[in-house]
């Protein structure tokens, strides 16, 4: 694989980035080569609309689709999950011990197509949330990431919500935070039943409403043993993904 376009003629695959494509026309498409566009985004960051995938030169160039969909040709998913041969064994009362918060949300894009801000915000209602990044909340630069999961990992529970409701859209909002002490909570168009262990999350679509999902956190944190269950089944796998995405 190589990012030199002077490669471009003895390529048997050549792999476009949705997002990052801005070319007017394309470049000369060889005999057998296969055009692959890749997608990681979901529709609603504006990919989808760009101009150049609406021009007739564009028009039936791409063979193959590369995304974190179920229905792509080639599936790209932010994260798998691995079951381990045994599970870890660790001291689960020492770390329940550490947490000093219930809520914890790292956040910098504020007003999204999914109103995840507005669903968090009802939150703050019924539990406390502890907000970091761009949104209102404690700075936390990515060049500042392990610092910023440490204090994140304080906390019982993580707001994994997505900005948008697509189809199979689990990004690395849950999957960077699974490898850290705490219990996702999740929200989005993914399905998460399908695509994620059973008992390792909490899906705020099993709740009627903000404030029952706030009274089964507000019991899990009064139930050690009931949150503890949550770790131990967290622990029975390995979550592989890749940190660019994040």
């Amino acid at each position: 694989m190589t990012s030199n376009r002077k490669c471009l003629h003895q390529s048997s695959a050549v792999l476009f980035t949705a997002q990052w494509t801005r070319d007017k026309n394309p470049p000369k498409k060889f005999p057998g080569q296969v055009w692959i566009l890749r997608n990681q985004e979901s529709p609603h960051a504006g990919w989808s609309s760009l101009v150049t995938f609406r021009l007739p030169q564009w028009k039936g160039m791409f063979n193959w689709t590369m995304d974190y969909r179920k229905d792509a040709d080639i599936r790209s998913p932010y994260g798998i999950f691995k079951k381990l041969p045994q599970p870890r064994k660790r001291n689960y009362t020492d770390i329940v011990s550490k947490k000093k918060g219930l809520v914890s949300w790292m956040v910098s894009h504020c007003d999204t197509e999914g109103k995840r801000e507005l669903y968090a915000k009802k939150m703050k209602t019924f539990v406390p949330l502890a907000m970091f990044g761009g949104c209102g909340g404690r700075g936390c630069l990515r060049s500042q990431d392990e610092a910023c999961l440490r204090e994140i990992n304080r906390h019982k529970f993580y707001l994994s919500f997505e900005n948008a409701f697509c189809p199979d859209y689990i990004t690395e909002k849950f999957y960077r935070c699974y490898t850290i002490d705490l219990v996702p909570v999740v929200r989005g168009g993914g399905n998460y039943s399908r695509d994620l262990p059973e008992g390792t999350y909490v899906n705020t679509a099993d709740f009627k409403s903000v404030a029952d999902l706030a009274k089964y956190l507000n019991y899990l944190d009064k139930n050690d043993d009931k949150y503890i269950e949550y770790l131990r089944r967290k622990d029975e796998y390995e979550v592989v993904f890749d940190d660019f995405f994040y």
